[in-house]
C-alpha cells in the first residue's frame, strides 16, 4: 500500500469509518464499494492507534479524517483506472481528465486549469497533499490545448474539484 497515497475500496463491501480514538466508538461515515480515499497517517510519523487512519468524503462532501479496520481489500490508486463503470487494472500512470480541475505546483500555487480531455501523469505512490488531502500528486500535466507542464519533484491535481465524488462512475480521472 502506498504510504500517504490514494487507494480504492475494492472489497465489494461498505466499510464503516469511525471517529479517531483507540477503539472504534462513533461511526462518522462509510467507504462505499469502489470509493477512493487517502491514507490519513501524518507525514513524518508512524501510526500507533487502532486501525488505519484515512481521509474520505463524508455525506456532506467534506474531506474528513477517520479510522477504518485494516482488514479489507484496498488497492493503490495508481494500479487501477476507471472506465466509467468499473475499475480496471492498468500499467500506465497516465490518466485522462473527465471533468475540469486545477493543477498546482508543490508549493500550493496554481499551475493551470485542466479542462476535460487534458491528461495527467500520476506519481507511483499517488501521494495525497499534506495540507490538502483531496489532492493527488502528479509528475506532469498536459492541457486540452496541448501545453505540457513537467514538475520538478511533483505537482498536484484536486480530485474533488467542482464537487466531484471519488467513486468509479464520478471520478475526475479516467483510463486513457
Amino acid at each position: 500500500m502506498a504510504d500517504h497515497g490514494w487507494m480504492i475500496n475494492l472489497s465489494g463491501n461498505s466499510i464503516p469509518v469511525y471517529d479517531q480514538g483507540t477503539i472504534p466508538v462513533t461511526r462518522i461515515g462509510t467507504l462505499t464499494p469502489n470509493e477512493c480515499f487517502a491514507d490519513g497517517a501524518s507525514f513524518g510519523a508512524g501510526w500507533e492507534g487502532w486501525g488505519m487512519p484515512v481521509f474520505f468524503l463524508n455525506s456532506a462532501h467534506e474531506n474528513t479524517f477517520g479510522m477504518v479496520d485494516n482488514n479489507f481489500n484496498c488497492v493503490d490508486f495508481a494500479d487501477y483506472a476507471s472506465d466509467g463503470t468499473s475499475w480496471v487494472a492498468v500499467n500506465t500512470l497516465q490518466r485522462r481528465v473527465q471533468y475540469p480541475t486545477v493543477a498546482y505546483y508543490a508549493d500550493g500555487s496554481r499551475c493551470c486549469d485542466l479542462a476535460a480531455g487534458s491528461y495527467v501523469w500520476l506519481t507511483e505512490d499517488c501521494t495525497r497533499g499534506q495540507n490538502n488531502p483531496n489532492y493527488v500528486a502528479v509528475t506532469k500535466v498536459q492541457t486540452s490545448t496541448g501545453r505540457t507542464y513537467t514538475f520538478s519533484g511533483n505537482g498536484f491535481v484536486d480530485l474533488t474539484y467542482g464537487g466531484r465524488w471519488v467513486n468509479v462512475g464520478s471520478i475526475l480521472l479516467r483510463k486513457v
